[in-house]
């Protein structure tokens, strides 16, 4: 009698399909296209905070004078 609701929609492109005839968007004639990425400011500071972590870790298990 109670039919389930279907499920809702993830925004994913696995349901969706392009309608046909339509060509994909122009990129934005103020824009260049970036060549190659760059890791940022942000990126580097917590790779050497993860690094930084994992030294004491290491340290704390390895260094000390118990070993």
């Amino acid at each position: 009698m109670d039919e389930p609701a279907p499920a809702p929609d993830r925004g994913g492109k696995a349901g969706k399909r392009e309608k046909p005839g339509r060509k994909a968007r122009a990129p934005r004639p103020g824009r260049r296209p970036r060549k190659e990425r760059h890791t940022g400011a942000g990126s580097w500071f917590v790779m050497l905070c993860v690094v930084a972590v994992l030294g004491a870790w290491l340290y704390s298990l390895f260094g000390g004078r118990g070993y």
